[in-house]
């Protein structure tokens, strides 16, 4: 997937940091699933899709993965120590949205 994530930045010409924060963000956000969604032994299934509007200047994140149903952005209480993944995704991406539909989550936030 990083490979992937840094072709789709050259493509756009995205500067070196953003394209770092768009890998940072994608990398927490699955393991943050990861670790909320799925038991040990559970089957995993993970759809990751990045699109970029030229006109905007904004990079929008979504995944969708089955498992057990987990909002990660609904904790803002959560500290630094509590949840390092998740406090950098709040530091660098914005409009985040979770909704559960035929029983997957939907996660979608943007990166500007």
């Amino acid at each position: 997937m990083q490979g992937k994530i840094w072709n789709f930045a050259e493509k756009y010409g995205f500067s070196t940091k953003y394209a770092g924060q768009l890998q940072l963000c994608c990398e927490e956000i699955i393991f943050e699933m990861l670790n909320n969604c799925y038991a040990q032994d559970d089957k995993t299934e993970m759809e990751v899709e990045i699109i970029y509007s030229e006109v905007e200047k904004i990079s929008e994140l979504n995944l969708i993965c089955g498992g057990k149903n987990y909002n990660p952005f609904a904790d803002n209480e959560k500290t630094f120590e509590d949840d390092l993944g998740m406090t950098i995704l709040r530091k660098v991406a914005k409009n985040f949205n979770h909704s559960c539909n035929a029983g997957k989550n939907v996660i979608k936030f943007q990166l500007v």
